[in-house]
């Protein structure tokens, strides 16, 4: 069970996420922790992102524009959903509740 409280399931498109953002987020996701803007003590996470985007990733890895290694952690269930469909119900038919 991902730590309490949820954080809105979708924010903006994972392509256009700022590069600085993104090596946080692999960071996370990875060491299941970070530390809140000046502190130095870890907090521990359990944590389930879902992201989106209308970019075609495999092709940003391609061209050396979107890490790799942020696109295996975030790639794990591709589900295709058309742009502009994505409604709270099929959010929580992916099993993903908080």
């Amino acid at each position: 069970m991902a730590n309490q409280p949820c954080l809105p399931p979708l924010s903006d498109d994972m392509g256009d996420v700022a590069l600085s953002i993104r090596v946080k987020l692999l960071r996370i996701l990875e060491t299941g922790q970070f530390e809140r803007v000046g502190d130095h003590q870890p907090i521990r996470v359990d944590v389930r992102i879902i992201t989106a985007t209308s970019r075609n990733l495999e092709r940003l890895v391609a061209q050396g524009r979107f890490r790799e290694d942020l696109f295996v952690r975030i790639n794990v269930k591709g589900h295709g959903i058309a742009t502009g469909q994505v409604k709270i119900a099929q959010v929580e038919r992916l099993g993903i509740g908080c």
